[in-house]
């Protein structure tokens, strides 16, 4: 099954493009590699939720912000590609929470991210990745996500 039905069949339907917030490009291709800038929780312009995960927003909330997150990614992938299935695989995801001071359970929040990544791509949706604890995320998001992929086939620049 072709990664878009996959993710039809989930509930899923791909956002409108994410609008960068800074002077950077949201993505890159190099030698066969895909790399996504810092992506925040925005669905329909603005962020899903705000503040620190384990004071203001719970961890369930914090796992809708990283499924947003993946769903605005692939959105990026699809646009610039035309279509996920030239995707090779994910090697790397990279997450950001803003947390309180005494939360713990960073794996948690990104899991939901890694399970969907998983069931869009089997196994070529197993990655690596690191969960970091923030003071601040820009726009007082609660996580920001930056992924890297490889390409089917030959490598390709832009």
């Amino acid at each position: 099954m072709r990664p878009e039905e996959i993710l039809k069949d989930l509930g899923y339907e791909l956002p409108e493009l994410p609008v960068p917030i800074g002077v950077y490009i949201p993505y890159a291709e190099y030698n066969g590699l895909i790399f996504l800038s810092g992506l925040l929780p925005v669905k329909d312009g603005r962020l899903l939720y705000q503040g620190r995960i384990g004071k203001d927003l719970s961890i369930e909330q914090a796992k809708e912000c990283t499924v947003q997150i993946v769903l605005n990614c692939l959105s990026i992938i699809k646009s610039n590609l035309g279509d996920l299935e030239k995707i090779d695989r994910c090697l790397r995801i990279n997450g950001y929470l803003q947390t309180s001071e005494d939360f713990k359970d960073h794996p948690l929040v990104l899991n939901a991210a890694s399970e969907l990544i998983v069931k869009v791509f089997g196994d070529r949706g197993r990655h690596t990745r690191i969960a970091i604890g923030a003071h601040t995320l820009p726009m007082n998001s609660p996580v920001e996500m930056d992924f890297i992929f490889s390409l089917r086939g030959l490598a390709r620049q832009s």
